[in-house]
């Protein structure tokens, strides 16, 4: 048996000792930086090279690369 009443039912927000994450502005917010583009752009070159020397074959992968950003 509960001792408090189940949150999911009725949104009541967080908890006191809890911040509202889900409705901060900026909580999606990317945070681009000139160190971060070269990080990207280092990234890509490598990418870009290892590609050439696997194989010479002309295929589009570009729209589903995924560059974790740190």
């Amino acid at each position: 048996m509960r001792t408090q009443p189940d949150r999911r039912q009725n949104y009541s927000g967080p908890r006191a000792e809890m911040p509202e994450r889900r409705s901060d502005a900026n909580r999606r917010t990317l945070n681009v930086t000139a160190q971060s583009l070269v990080q990207v752009e280092a990234r890509l070159a490598a990418l870009t090279h290892s590609r050439k020397a696997e194989s010479e074959e002309e295929d589009s992968g570009w729209d589903k690369l995924i560059i974790p950003l740190d």
